[in-house]
């Protein structure tokens, strides 16, 4: 799969962050892009705080200090383990997506880095690849 994320200016002449993905069906977005994009209207510096809190949570479940983290946004949720991290909407419960933990980490690692960076310098797609996500219809 790959996850592909950048600035833009094209709506409101503002820079905003994007991000996109090809899951393993083409016509299906990943959740993880909508996960990391779903701001609840706050805009990208809300993104930057809680994306700061989520990674320092992943430090803490690497070296066994919790057990487990759970991010919610406005639509979408992540449920974080060391095993693996369940993404889903708030609102369906008919489908989720499932990544490694380091998939996940790697991800949002990324995403953050590219948020606190210089948005005008920041002119081309980001673009990660990482193993198939799972769709998996809730049980």
């Amino acid at each position: 799969m790959k996850i592909y994320l950048w600035w833009d200016d094209e709506i409101y002449g503002n820079f905003e962050p994007y991000a996109s993905s090809l899951n393993t069906v083409p016509e299906d977005e990943c959740y993880i892009a909508c996960l990391l994009t779903d701001d609840g209207g706050l805009g990208y510096q809300a993104t930057i705080r809680e994306s700061a809190e989520v990674l320092d949570a992943l430090a803490k479940i690497s070296d066994g200090r919790i057990q487990s983290y759970f991010w919610s946004r406005e639509t979408f949720v992540a449920d974080i383990s060391a095993q693996e991290v369940k993404i889903s909407s708030q609102f369906c419960d008919d489908f989720f997506d499932v990544m490694t933990f380091d998939e996940f980490s790697e991800v949002l690692k990324v995403w953050y880095d590219m948020l606190v960076t210089d948005k005008a310098s920041t002119s081309s797609k980001l673009i990660l690849e990482i193993n198939p996500v799972m769709r998996r219809a809730a049980s």
